[in-house]
């Protein structure tokens, strides 16, 4: 269970800001958090299939050389090109 120092050292150390009276309500919820997931861990799996004994196939595709854009077809539809480079604005100065 946690308590009211425990929500202030989490908090501290995350660095958030929380006001004084704030710490009750934040206790109850961390409490009810950790009462959730008690109870997800006592759920009965027993029947679910354990995924590392589902059948995995590999989906990755086999690579293929393709085709690109011609530099030309480029150069067209760039605003700006130069010594085969597409010229952009500077975004830092």
């Amino acid at each position: 269970m946690f308590k009211q120092k425990d929500v202030k050292n989490i908090a501290d150390l995350s660095r958030i800001a929380i006001e004084e009276n704030q710490y009750e309500e934040m206790t109850q919820k961390f409490n009810d958090m950790i009462q959730f997931v008690d109870k997800i861990k006592s759920a009965d799996v027993s029947t679910i299939e354990k995924e590392s004994q589902q059948k995995k196939e590999n989906v990755v595709r086999k690579d293929e050389i393709k085709k690109g854009i011609e530099i030309e077809n480029i150069e067209k539809l760039s605003p700006k090109f130069s010594s085969g480079h597409i010229v952009v604005p500077a975004v830092i100065d």
